[in-house]
C-alpha cells in the first residue's frame, strides 16, 4: 500500500508489521528466556564450535551458562553468554574456580571481535559488526 502524506510518499509494506512482530518475539525470547545449561547441549565442529539442542538437533539460540565445582566444593559459574544459531554471539564471559572473572569479550557467530579483557590485559580483534560490540571500557584491567 502506498500512502501520500503532505507531498511525501510513504511506502507501507504489509509484511513489515509481521516482520516487526517476529523480531519482537525473537528479542523477547532471547532476553527473557531462562538461561540454559551449556552442558545439556551437544557441541559439534571445531573452531568455531556449534551447539545443538539434543532433542531437535537444531542449532540452539538463547542465553547459556556453564558451572563447575569450585574451590569450596560448590558450583561456581564458569562461563556465560548467548548463542545464536548455535554459535557464541554477543557478550561472553569466563570465570576461574573462585568465581573471579578472567576473560570477557564479544563474539560474532563464534568468532572473537572487538576489545577483550584477558587475564587483566586488553586485547583487540577485528571490529565487531554494528550492534554486536559490547563496550567493556567501564572495566579497568587489573
Amino acid at each position: 500500500m502506498i500512502v501520500r502524506v503532505g507531498g511525501t510518499v510513504l511506502l507501507s509494506l504489509l509484511g513489515l508489521g509481521l516482520a516487526g512482530m517476529m523480531y519482537e518475539g525473537y528479542v523477547r525470547d532471547l532476553f527473557l528466556k531462562t538461561p540454559r545449561d551449556l552442558s545439556e547441549l551437544i557441541s559439534t565442529g571445531a573452531d568455531p564450535i556449534q551447539f545443538l539442542d539434543p532433542e531437535t538437533m537444531d542449532p540452539y539460540s538463547g542465553p547459556v551458562f556453564l558451572t563447575e565445582i569450585g574451590s569450596l566444593s560448590t558450583p561456581q559459574l564458569k562461563m556465560s553468554g548467548t548463542l545464536e544459531q548455535g554459535f557464541w554471539h554477543g557478550p561472553w564471559e569466563n570465570y576461574d574456580e573462585y568465581g573471579e572473572l578472567i576473560m570477557q569479550g564479544t563474539r560474532n557467530m563464534g568468532v572473537a571481535c572487538g576489545v577483550w579483557i584477558e587475564a587483566g590485559l586488553e586485547r583487540t580483534y577485528e571490529p565487531c559488526p554494528p550492534g554486536v560490540e559490547t563496550d567493556w571500557s567501564h572495566i579497568e584491567p587489573e
